[in-house]
């Protein structure tokens, strides 16, 4: 999945996962400052920055598709699969993999 990342669809897609900039920044390993440069329009120029987005762009999309309106409650839930952390927290903590897994298993299914 390829998000075109220009500064509407960057601020939605930190709204609907519920980050600030700053969080948002800290997801990526970047300032707030240089999200906000990218909300503005300019482009990440690092491949792993972008293939950060698309991964995010994919708990969205996999949320919105299993939690519909729900996607933010989702967020701030606990869950025992990912050691009772929120999946912000866990986005946070740099495991985005995790957070698709979980999303992957309530769209199959399986709720963990």
């Amino acid at each position: 999945m390829t998000m075109e990342l220009r500064s509407p669809n960057l601020r939605d897609l930190r709204s609907a996962l519920g980050l600030s900039r700053d969080s948002l920044g800290r997801v990526l390993s970047v300032t707030g400052r240089t999200v906000e440069r990218w909300e503005a329009g300019q482009d990440p120029s690092s491949p792993d920055h972008l293939r950060q987005l698309d991964h995010l762009a994919e708990v969205v999309t996999l949320g919105r598709e299993v939690y519909g309106d729900d996607l933010s409650r989702f967020m701030g839930t606990p869950r025992r699969s990912l050691g009772r952390r929120t999946p912000t927290e866990t986005l946070l903590h740099g495991d985005i993999e995790a957070v698709i897994r979980v999303l992957a298993k309530a769209a199959e299914g399986q709720w963990a």
